[in-house]
């Protein structure tokens, strides 16, 4: 009896122990991967004057970094050094990338108004980013999805599935501080599912809202804009996020992080003062 109660007390401490080192090793693994990204991504601008921030990008990435492209010269459909050993589902049926592009802070519509480090329909170089790249989001993670997912997981997982909100005015700069308020105050549903397929051109998660918080559709559906939704960074490491900065380096960025210190993060020619603890 003493021997058994001994065992289980030690046990009581190893598993969570030895659960967090697991889940450190996996949160190095992904910072790693990102490590990588960054590299192709600055010698791609070497070779060809640009970053990879295109319906390329990922193609031009995955080559960059020695990865084979398929038989007919495209990109596979489950590239591994786009998927983050942590996410449970990234290789369980998950579509989409884990690794995606930061779209900025604005709406999405138009390249005259993204102020973030991926374009929509052109390339970004280095001299755009005003802000500096040691303190501008390049890539950060975003959970993957499933065709198949039910009711069940789209509940199980709510900074996973985009949200419903309640009915937002046209969709206008000036409007975009209505439309975050409804979607951190008055989300109604993530039924019926509309998926977001964040790694397509132009897309890509955004600094609107802190990460590992729900996303939202804006607006009710079917009425909901379906190509501007608000898309935070998550992941499934306690209390963060990795961002891939466009200097090449990677950061621990924690939940709780100040949201105007996060959205000068995501711009690239704001000039806000990056200013508080960013882990």
């Amino acid at each position: 009896m003493v021997a058994l109660a001994v065992m289980a007390g030690l046990a009581a401490i190893l598993i969570p122990a030895v659960q967090s080192a697991r889940g450190t090793s996996r949160r190095l693994a992904c910072s790693a991967r990102l490590k990588e990204i960054g590299v192709a991504s600055h010698a791609l601008h070497s070779a060809i004057g640009r970053f990879p921030a295109t319906g390329e990008a990922y193609r031009e990435l995955h080559e960059a970094m020695g990865f084979p492209l398929d038989s007919s010269g495209n990109l596979p459909g489950f590239a591994p050094g786009f998927q983050c050993p942590a996410d449970s589902w990234a290789t369980g049926g998950g579509v989409s990338k884990n690794y995606v592009l930061n779209a900025g802070t604005m709406t999405r519509f138009a390249d005259h108004v993204r102020n973030g480090y991926a374009p929509l329909l052109r390339e970004r170089v280095a001299t755009e980013i005003s802000d500096g790249l040691s303190t501008t989001a390049a890539f950060s993670e975003r959970l993957v999805i499933r065709y198949s997912s039910s009711a069940a997981d789209v509940w199980a997982g709510p900074e996973r599935h985009l949200w419903w909100t309640e009915p937002v005015p046209d969709e206008t700069r000036a409007n975009d501080p209505i439309a975050l308020q409804r979607c951190v105050e008055r989300r109604t549903s993530q039924l019926p599912l509309r998926l977001w397929l964040i790694d397509s051109s132009g897309r890509g998660y955004d600094h609107r809202i802190t990460p590992n918080r729900p996303g939202c559709w804006v607006g009710a559906f079917p009425d909901a804009q379906p190509d501007d939704p608000l898309v935070p960074a998550s992941s499934e490491h306690h209390g963060g996020v990795n961002v891939l900065f466009a200097d090449g380096h990677v950061a621990f960025i924690a939940d709780q992080i100040d949201v105007a210190v996060w959205r000068a993060l995501g711009t690239i020619n704001g000039g806000e003062p990056v200013e508080g603890n960013m882990e």
